[in-house]
């Protein structure tokens, strides 16, 4: 799993400017891994104790642009005012919703790294 964070670490996808909504973040693993090429992380899980652990693993590693909201990732989709411009997304067995997808593609989202393995921008 490594080698993915990594490509889409090195190969550009994200950048400084970056706002970046971790959707489905379990324990932000993906967001702390990321945070130090971005402006800030979004790092949205609704079980929470994976957000507790986020928070945890957050202050462990001593990161200071990561915001861990406890929440659906639909409802905070929907009713944020955050502006985020870029989406990665690792989302349980299931998938994603529909309507969570809606609320993505209504936000004109700039880049959406979904599963870490294919990129759409």
């Amino acid at each position: 799993m490594i080698k993915l964070y990594r490509l889409v670490k090195e190969n550009d996808f994200i950048n400084k400017d970056d706002i970046v909504l971790d959707a489905y973040s379990g324990t932000s693993t993906i967001g702390i891994y990321l945070s130090d090429k971005v402006k800030e992380v979004i790092s949205v899980e609704l079980n929470k104790s994976s957000h507790l652990n986020a928070l945890e693993n957050v202050k462990l590693n001593s990161v200071n642009n990561i915001k861990c909201i406890n929440e659906d990732c639909e409802k905070y989709v929907n009713n944020t005012l955050d502006n985020f411009n870029t989406v990665v997304m690792d989302p349980p067995r299931s998938g994603s919703s529909k309507s969570f997808l809606n609320a993505i593609i209504n936000k004109k989202i700039d880049k959406i790294l979904k599963n870490y393995m294919e990129v759409l921008d």
